[in-house]
């Protein structure tokens, strides 16, 4: 892993950027503070959706997203049961490792819940806590049953931490950071709501050295030292979504201090950072750059590719007590046609990767979205789905892992592992010798999955009679 100056705001690289609509007068309805108050205390990511509202948007009308299925927020990277009506979805990251160390879902559904049933949809089975139903489910998580009209999750599958969360007294226990998100939600009346607190993440010595290496700063006229103390003031990161006739995003970057120094290259830094955290965005040259007192803003419409990297932020699967409709899953569906959605829905996953062997760069930063597009594939239905493909999906999920060894402790082009290690834990400057070019273990495993890809696409079509 390359020290990035922003690696940290890896949310902020989930695609679409805008200006968060401004608040509205205060409310009496509040439809998250209920489900925010089972968020524990230590969240420093919040992600709220207002289902109902987004089902009722021009999108979803347009995409006919209710009928298609429940509701397939980006495409496939997470599904909502079709009684989801609120969401809130909350963890504590470690960001440096870029994974969380543990995650919750809070959901209010209009339909009564029945654990059983959610223990069948999720192949786990009902394991009670004291005087709490709860499913333990495969997916290294545990659902439970909070209400009659309302359910939660929580991983990893930690029974005792479980419980402790269950049973603890509710309170709100947000940051101030996160709880100025909630009210985003609550009284803006935004669709999703994505957060992350980031006051005091970014390693000085870190910012400091990433400085000087980065293309959108080179021959600009400013102050190391101004741009490194605003960066280090970073207080957090707020996605907002609205979905008119197209889904359009607002990111707002709040700092503790005047954002002026970057004025003049905000939108080429910001996109410069998307880029080498492994979120490279369609249509930036349309987006819009704002600095405005201590904060930074950036707005445009938000692609497939986006939406499917902001589903992915937290990886609980919602409970349902219905199955979740999964590529190839659909009753009815001939061996050939099941394995053919599921290959165009890898085929999605692997263009989000920017698995391109001849482009390094495009991997900057992408082990946690190469782990969580990993686990995408493995987790996929196996049942109708030629086994050929199986064990192809098998391979790719592997070399996607191999891919995240390289990346992290690997030869990368240009890098010694010296320098490597010197940048990413800040022992010193970046001055030892580099490495002799040639290709690294990355690439091949780049070039083959493209191999495969092609490999499998002839074989299927040859089997089944039907392009692939």
């Amino acid at each position: 892993m390359r020290g990035l100056v922003l690696r940290y705001l890896y949310a902020i690289a989930l695609g679409g950027l805008a200006a968060l609509p401004g608040l509205g007068a205060e409310t009496a309805d509040r439809p998250f503070d209920e489900l925010l108050a089972f968020v524990p205390r230590g969240a420093n990511t919040l992600v709220l959706l207002n289902v109902e509202k987004v089902l009722s948007s021009p999108t979803a009308v347009i995409e006919d997203t209710k009928k298609r299925m429940a509701f397939r927020f980006a495409e496939g990277a997470i599904a909502l049961p079709s009684d989801a009506l609120r969401v809130v979805m909350a963890a504590q990251m470690d960001f440096r490792r870029m994974q969380p160390v543990w995650e919750v879902l809070v959901m209010d559904v209009d339909e009564l819940c029945v654990v059983e049933n959610m223990a069948r949809a999720a192949r786990g089975y009902v394991d009670p806590l004291g005087d709490v139903e709860t499913v333990w489910s495969p997916y290294d998580q545990y659902m439970v049953k909070l209400d009659s009209f309302r359910v939660g999750a929580m991983g990893p599958a930690n029974r005792q931490a479980v419980s402790r969360w269950v049973h603890a007294e509710r309170n709100m226990a947000l940051s101030p950071y996160l709880q100025r998100a909630a009210r985003y939600a609550n009284e803006g009346g935004t669709e999703i709501i994505i957060a992350l607190d980031l006051h005091y993440v970014l390693d000085p010595d870190r910012v400091w050295m990433r400085l000087p290496r980065l293309k959108s700063l080179q021959g600009r006229d400013y102050s190391r030292e101004h741009l490194h103390k605003l960066l280090l003031s970073v207080r957090g990161a707020m996605i907002g979504v609205t979905f008119r006739d197209l889904p359009y995003g607002s990111l707002k970057i709040d700092f503790g201090q005047d954002a002026y120094p970057m004025e003049n290259f905000a939108k080429p830094l910001l996109l410069e950072l998307l880029d080498e955290v492994g979120a490279g965005v369609d249509t930036a040259d349309d987006w819009q750059a704002r600095v405005d007192g201590k904060t930074v803003t950036l707005s445009g419409f938000l692609s497939d590719s986006a939406r499917r990297r902001l589903a992915s932020i937290i990886q609980l699967r919602p409970p349902s007590q219905s199955p979740l409709e999964e590529p190839g899953s659909a009753a009815g569906l001939s061996k050939g046609e099941a394995t053919r959605q599921q290959y165009n829905f890898v085929g999605v996953l692997l263009r989000d990767l920017k698995v391109r062997a001849r482009e390094p760069d495009g991997f900057d930063g992408l082990e946690a979205w190469l782990d969580r597009y990993a686990k995408r594939i493995e987790e996929l239905p196996t049942q109708n789905i030629d086994s050929q493909f199986l064990q192809y999906r098998r391979d790719v999920a592997g070399r996607l892992r191999r891919m995240i060894d390289d990346l992290r402790y690997g030869d990368i082009p240009g890098y010694s592992r010296r320098v490597y290690r010197a940048e990413y834990d800040s022992f010193g400057s970046a001055t030892e010798e580099l490495m002799e070019d040639g290709e690294s273990p990355l690439l091949a495993e780049a070039r083959a999955i493209n191999g495969s890809t092609l490999r499998i696409a002839k074989a299927l079509s040859d089997r089944y009679k039907m392009e692939f």
